[in-house]
């Protein structure tokens, strides 16, 4: 009689430490989620995206020299426009690397938080198994109890 009811006990509080292991694991990763859906929401896939790019300008004033060729004035024309491509693909190499240097910090940012959140949830897991293994003993003291009373 004494062995069964130690193994109700026995597995009364590894049933609860499971069930506590349990909650904190789904709280782990729930992310707002309630714990017991009363309905089940309509889900829609769809995806809005607005680009808003910056402009940048400068203002240039060409002095006119009235014994300047067309050619003369071609080549200026050339070489400004040169200097705009220039900055234009200095700018764009700019933006490209600064693109990828915050792809990279997303990405190791999201690497952390995945190892702390997987090292919370095997810390949770464990608590909950080691509550399955109590109420495992406490079923098997139990039986022990029935089988010594029989």
């Amino acid at each position: 009689m004494t062995w069964t009811l130690i193994g109700g006990g026995v597995e009364i509080i590894g049933l609860a430490l499971a069930a506590y292991g349990l909650l904190l694991t789904w709280r782990g990763v729930a992310e707002g989620h309630p714990f017991v859906p009363l309905r089940r929401k309509s889900q829609s896939a769809g995806a809005v995206s607005a680009t808003l790019s910056a402009l940048t300008g400068t203002a240039y004033a060409y002095v006119i020299n009235p014994n300047e060729t067309v050619d003369d004035k071609l080549s200026r024309v050339h070489q400004v426009l040169a200097a705009f491509d220039q900055r234009l693909t200095t700018e764009a190499n700019e933006r490209k690397e600064s693109v990828r240097q915050l792809r990279s910090e997303v990405r190791a940012e999201r690497v952390r938080e995945e190892s702390s959140r997987k090292a919370e949830a095997r810390a949770d897991t464990r608590l909950a198994a080691g509550g399955l293994s109590l109420a495992a003993v406490g079923a098997i003291l139990q039986l022990v109890g029935a089988i010594a009373t029989a």
